[in-house]
């Protein structure tokens, strides 16, 4: 009897919400390690590189104490902060062709009575000691320049620092008396223990002004260059923000108890309603702020979705797009031109919820919601070129959601041997996109780079749906025939399994050679030259059985990442099962 032949093409992901005889053989029953690829199929996942910024082939942990709390990353170089030895402080370290170094932490200056404006760039005595020191930032808390309706307070974050200052001295400028000093120049010290969450940003217009804006949730928050390290004072009584963006030329803060601060129109260190500041009260705990398009500013609470319309706070209107259901803390992202975020019933669009007004109608995890609910979300960061979601679990999974180019996602599962504490994405000077996360025992990698978990090898699992030719009817096995996504050679164990995992598997070695390309479209040896657009691996089966399945694992360290497109099974039908 002639063989017939069975096609499936790989996609939508894993499914764990339907009955295993439902899910269609193309979709996953169980992974490991990998993701859906945009193009279709699935990809082992890259792997991850130590990163301190040295030449090292074994770069070092960030010095101190626990997890790393957060990163940063500006104009090429990375940040993490890390609390020290004694677990007291967190100190800011930067990458460096050394390895990691501490920040030094740049002194302020508190000042009142200010009756002259002193600027940024200008240097200022002490009308008593002599000293002098480069006025850096210029902080105001408090009172006018002008003295109306009181004189200026606030501080003033210095450089180049010399001599001692002292309390109570004329601050000037020249012969111009302009403040006095309150406090003497002394360097922030950040309490330990906060969760770091930063945004990049030019509020100063021309280029070359991009600065870190963050907060930790413990400390004020703060404006950072690489240099100059400013503490914002915003006057709410506990100063210590959690969530932070930058929308329309403000800077927003979000505080407990469902307050949100808004700076001055391009003033991020000025918090005072004579400068155009203000408050949003929500009714509710914030968990997530998202600059929108740049067009809104999405507030998202435990209960309610909010939206902030308007450019400033003479037309700021804020309408509630959903008081059915809120978002996590931290799980909002745009990936593709869209914004998801994750509620107790699951993953939704911001589209979505203003189309349909709650989250149950525009659910977009039904198929691994099961295995969601076993587990809290963290935070989520994204992976532009990939187009993912990815969502960080409290039990170290990692979830990613692919948006296809029809606008569906496909739901992968990871899982790294650190928990991975922090992570986010930048682009490098070149325009090209860097991932760098952080991890529990200290260590800064890039993440999406490299054939291993920092040198350990990477456990990749992919258990496919069950391939039943015909209802009632047992078939012979004889050939499997594997089409492979372009990338590079890879070697991996093929176990077919029958009768719905009932029967003995049969495991088979394979090995791919890596797929061609498009000439000049393909980039350079990512590719082999004389490959088909879709290389192919097959192997002859032995076996008989009412429905098989596919199981792919790779162990290793130094396979690059690879994918399957589509399965092509060879059978003969034999007997009706009686």
């Amino acid at each position: 009897m002639s063989w017939q032949a069975m096609s499936y093409p790989l996609g939508g992901g894993l499914n764990v919400a339907d009955p295993a005889v439902a899910v269609l053989p193309g979709q996953a029953l169980f992974v490991e390690n990998f993701e859906a690829a945009r193009e279709g199929g699935y990809r082992r996942i890259d792997g991850y590189s130590g990163y301190d910024g040295s030449a090292s082939p074994l770069p070092a942990a960030v010095p101190g104490s626990g997890p790393i709390r957060g990163v940063m990353y500006l104009a090429g170089t990375l940040y993490a902060v890390r609390d020290n030895l004694a677990g007291t402080a967190a100190i800011i370290h930067k990458a460096s062709a050394i390895g990691w170094q501490p920040v030094t932490m740049s002194p302020a200056m508190g000042f009142n009575n200010g009756i002259s404006k002193v600027a940024v760039g200008v240097t200022v005595t002490g009308g008593t000691s002599g000293a002098t020191a480069l006025v850096a930032r210029v902080l105001v808390n408090g009172g006018d320049w002008s003295g109306t309706p009181g004189k200026a307070v606030g501080s003033l974050v210095l450089g180049n620092v010399t001599g001692t200052w002292q309390v109570g001295e004329a601050i000037k400028i020249g012969a111009t008396a302009c403040a006095n000093v309150t406090s003497l120049p002394v360097a922030p010290v950040l309490q330990a223990g906060g969760t770091y969450r930063t945004t990049n940003y030019n509020f100063g217009g021309a280029a070359g002004n991009v600065r870190i804006y963050g907060c930790d949730g413990i400390n004020p928050a703060f404006e950072f260059d690489g240099v100059v390290f400013a503490q914002i004072r915003t006057g709410m009584p506990a100063d210590r923000p959690y969530l932070i963006a930058a929308h329309r030329n403000y800077l927003f803060l979000g505080f407990a108890g469902g307050s949100v601060q808004y700076s001055g129109l391009g003033d991020p260190l000025t918090f005072l309603a004579k400068v155009g500041a203000g408050e949003l009260a929500l009714g509710d705990e914030v968990t997530n702020l998202v600059s929108y398009r740049g067009e809104v500013m999405v507030m998202t609470c435990r209960d309610r979705v909010a939206l902030l319309y308007g450019s400033s706070p003479q037309d700021f209107a804020i309408k509630l797009a959903s008081q059915a259901a809120g978002a996590t803390v931290q799980s909002a992202r745009e990936v593709s031109g869209q914004l998801y975020y994750l509620s107790g019933d699951g993953l939704t669009t911001l589209q979505a919820t203003q189309d349909y007004g709650d989250f149950n109608s525009a659910l977009l995890s039904r198929k691994v919601q099961p295995m969601l609910d076993a587990s809290a979300a963290r935070y989520a960061f994204v992976c532009r070129e990939k187009g993912q979601l990815r969502l960080v679990m409290a039990d170290g999974v990692i979830w990613s959601f692919t948006v296809m180019p029809d606008g569906t996602l496909a739901a992968m599962r990871g899982r790294y041997p650190q928990m991975l504490n922090c992570a986010d994405s930048w682009r490098d000077p070149a325009g090209r996109e860097v991932i760098y996360g952080g991890f529990a025992d200290g260590k800064v990698c890039r993440l999406d780079s490299g054939s291993s978990f920092d040198g350990g090898g990477i456990t990749a699992v992919l258990r496919l749906g069950f391939a039943i030719p015909q209802v009632g009817r047992r078939f012979r096995l004889h050939r499997l025939v594997l089409q492979m996504l372009r990338g590079s050679p890879a070697s991996f164990i093929a176990r077919m399994d029958f009768d719905l995992a009932r029967g003995t598997p049969s495991d088979y070695l394979m090995s791919a050679l890596g797929a061609g390309g498009v000439y000049d479209q393909a980039q350079f040896d990512n590719v082999r030259y004389d490959g088909g657009f879709y290389a192919e691996v097959a192997t002859n089966l032995t076996g008989v059985g009412e429905s098989c399945d596919l199981i792919i694992v790779q162990q290793s360290a130094v396979s690059p990442s690879w994918g399957v497109a589509a399965i092509n099974l060879f059978v003969t039908p034999r007997g009706f099962i009686r």
